[in-house]
């Protein structure tokens, strides 16, 4: 869909839009900015502008946290006067983030996680067939040495067949001395 890209670039010129032109207006800058995010939620949430649906629901997470976010820094402006409020505000803002970075680390390393384990449940699974491997591989083994064994006794009664012809000791289809007697 053509939503996501849109709203992309739109963001971001409204971003630039409210630095640049609402640089004292702090309150300004924060409604600007809570308004853009909500129409991003609802846009992530009811829209689904992302093929997968899971990056649909990862955008939303994403949004909602920056808004938390947006929402304890207008406890930073003139109307909370009161620090310490400010100072414990501040780790609320730091939880926040950090439960953000967790979820998005999450989504990270899960498939590599998934990926590690069937490496290993494949390594197991090796290792339990390895025995039987070489057991066969052993048989296998034992044939090839009998087949060789016959191939080269063939050989040698191919190779006897061939000189005694060439000696003169018996003709190519005549019965020999002991099949007579």
């Amino acid at each position: 869909m053509l939503w996501q890209p849109i709203w992309f670039l739109l963001r971001r010129l409204i971003l630039a839009v409210v630095v640049v032109q609402l640089g004292n207006t702090f309150i300004w800058q924060l409604s600007l900015i809570v308004f853009q995010l909500i129409v991003a939620v609802i846009i992530y949430g009811n829209v689904g502008p992302l093929k997968v649906r899971r990056a649909n629901h990862v955008e939303v997470f994403n949004e909602v946290c920056i808004m938390f976010v947006v929402y304890n820094m207008l406890c930073f402006t003139p109307f909370v006067p009161d620090i310490e409020v400010r100072h414990r505000l501040g780790y609320v803002v730091c939880v926040i983030v950090s439960i953000n970075i967790l979820f998005n680390f999450s989504g990270i390393f899960n498939p590599a996680c998934r990926r590690l384990r069937f490496m290993h449940r494949s390594r197991k699974a090796r290792a339990e067939f390895f025995p039987k491997r070489e057991a066969l591989n052993k048989k296998w083994d034992e044939r090839k040495a009998i087949r060789a064994e016959k191939r080269k006794k063939r050989r040698e009664e191919i190779k006897l067949k061939r000189e005694r012809e060439e000696a003169g000791l018996s003709e190519p289809n005549a019965p020999s001395v002991f099949e007579i007697i």
